[in-house]
């Protein structure tokens, strides 16, 4: 059980998703994330357990490497859909007064 002050929170899973497309009645999703809140000794952290993205774009009729890049609302350049997905796996984790994210790099180079 993960606790956050005084209350004793479960096991809670996270998962996050990035979709995307050329117009709203065909979204795709381009990149995944899961991971769980949990304790660990007694602190808790966010497992993050899966990041992942589409090996290419689905969308014919785009060219390039952009779909695979944040578009719109950050300063960073060339920020990736999965990278934004961790940022996002990590601000969950606040809510719950989480301030650890430990992320196992398991690539089989899939």
């Amino acid at each position: 059980r993960c606790s956050t002050g005084m209350k004793l929170l479960p096991r809670c899973s996270i998962e996050v998703w990035a979709e995307g497309g050329p117009n709203d009645s065909e979204q795709h999703k381009l990149a995944t994330g899961s991971g769980a809140v949990c304790p660990k000794n007694d602190a808790s952290s966010v497992h993050v357990s899966w990041l992942g993205r589409l090996k290419e774009c689905p969308f014919p009729t785009m060219q390039g490497e952009g779909w695979r890049f944040v578009a719109e609302g950050t300063t960073i350049p060339k920020l990736s859909l999965a990278q934004a997905l961790l940022g996002i796996l990590a601000a969950v984790g606040s809510l719950f007064g989480v301030s650890i994210v430990e992320l196992g790099a398991e690539d089989n180079g899939s």
